[in-house]
């Protein structure tokens, strides 16, 4: 006997197979995105009304057990029957929805080839939410960061909770913070911890980031006129953030991008369904997969402490690249006094500043594979970074991103850089904490082997 949740009670649904637990969410009128004075609020969060139709979503994440009964596999690496799946791609999680129904003798949602993924709307089988639907069960009818409210702790939600909301600029004063700052986990919790939200649903705030069925386009308050934007459906949109997320990046209106085929220790999934007689707009995804690149490349690097000049001295000698420190003029660069460089980093996140490379090319025609590198600060990117792409169109070019600082926020970064570079063709992401220790080099192969650069 499979349950489906009602908002008012509980009601059988017969069915044989995995025990997934669906709420009825009754549709209506929000107001999606976030308030222009949030702090920390996304360029691509603007606000604007959106009317949701009745769905069913998960009341938890997807758990391993569940997903390895489908699948016959289980990719996570936090492993645990309970724990919710991670380390999937998006492509995983429509092909698990799909399998799901089928084994459920429901009507597959998705047809998928190598080129699309194309919708059937009147489907009654199992499909991810889309990113409207996934706010407003977030939400369940609030209007503030996070459906407990202004800020959110570590013992309500599991994510890196050493760095609660606003900490970038109370790091040093603490007591003025709403919430104090509390444990970081590092991995993930079952998927049926802490209190549910006023509809039901757990977790919906930290443990995995959620895959959305939506293509990622930067002001979703003013869509095109086709769903499938100008990156060719590469980036998929995951929403409510991991375990090792800063609390800026689980609230309830932040969106994440990653491109459909990559996949990440803290990227997992919730499903959703139909409700009865409703249909779902989902467009169909034309798929862009990352072509081969074996031509010239260059290390694009900004270093603080030294830890990811080393890096990229390495895959610059392993890949026969080019270098290129990016340099600020005197009176622009950062203090060498950790303190201050803790404050000046976080004022130039805030304000999105671009601060003056001095040293860039005149062009970037000559190299194909372009690998960038940086500390992560604040669980972002050095602003340097940012001048960097905001001088040159990569969108002809392979990245490879990588990191020092470790602590598993690469993917964070990622996303804000990604955003910034909607090129089609991004390698695996690649960090170590700090100088990498003594097996940074046969990390540094095995991370170019797969990406097919060795």
């Amino acid at each position: 006997m499979k349950r489906l949740l009602c908002l008012f009670g509980f009601f059988p649904f017969l069915s044989m197979g995995a025990n997934v637990d669906l709420v009825l969410i009754k549709g209506g009128a929000y107001t999606m995105g976030s308030s222009s004075d949030t702090k920390w609020r996304g360029e691509d969060e603007g606000q604007h009304q959106v009317n949701i139709s009745d769905f069913f979503i998960g009341k938890y994440e997807v758990s391993q057990d569940i997903y390895e009964e489908i699948m016959g596999n289980n990719p996570s690496l936090h492993r645990g029957s309970t724990l919710p799946v991670e380390n999937i791609t998006w492509i995983d999680a429509i092909n698990f929805c799909n399998e799901l129904s089928k084994k459920e003798g429901l009507a597959a949602v998705y047809t998928v080839s190598d080129k699309e993924v194309v919708v059937n709307s009147e489907a009654n089988g199992y499909r991810l939410p889309s990113e409207a639907e996934w706010e407003y069960a977030c939400r369940a009818g609030t209007d503030s960061n996070y459906n407990l409210g202004y800020s959110i702790s570590a013992e309500d939600a599991n994510y890196c909770g050493h760095y609660p909301y606003d900490i970038e600029p109370n790091y040093f004063n603490p007591d003025r913070l709403a919430v104090q700052p509390g444990v970081y986990r590092q991995q993930t919790l079952p998927v049926n911890v802490f209190k549910p939200n006023a509809y039901g649903l757990y977790n919906m705030h930290g443990n995995v980031c959620e895959w959305v069925y939506d293509t990622y386009y930067g002001a979703y308050d003013a869509p095109p006129d086709s769903h499938n934007n100008t990156a060719g459906g590469v980036y998929k949109i995951y929403r409510g953030g991991g375990y090792n997320d800063f609390a800026k990046h689980i609230r309830s209106s932040y969106r994440g991008i990653l491109p459909f085929y990559l996949k990440r220790m803290s990227v997992g999934m919730r499903l959703a369904r139909n409700a009865d007689g409703m249909k779902n707009d989902e467009p169909i995804t034309t798929l862009q997969y990352p072509s081969e690149k074996k031509g010239k490349g260059l290390v694009v690097y900004f270093s603080w402490s030294g830890n990811t000049k080393n890096l990229a001295s390495i895959i610059a000698e392993k890949t026969g690249s080019d270098l290129l420190e990016l340099k600020l003029s005197p009176e622009k660069s950062y203090s060498e006094n950790y303190s201050e460089v803790l404050v000046q980093a976080w004022k130039d996140q805030f304000n999105r500043t671009y601060p003056m490379v001095i040293n860039l090319p005149e062009n970037l025609d000559k190299y194909e594979i372009i690998y960038i590198g940086y500390p992560l600060w604040w669980a972002s990117i050095p602003r340097p970074i940012a001048s960097f792409l905001k001088a040159f169109d990569l969108s002809d070019k392979k990245i490879m991103l990588f990191s020092s600082g470790g602590g598993g926020h690469l993917q964070q970064s990622a996303s804000d850089l990604m955003k910034l570079s909607l090129s089609s063709n991004y390698g695996s992401l690649f960090e170590v904490s700090y100088s990498g220790g003594r097996d940074v080099d046969k990390m540094i192969d095995q991370w170019l082997l797969e990406n097919h650069i060795r």
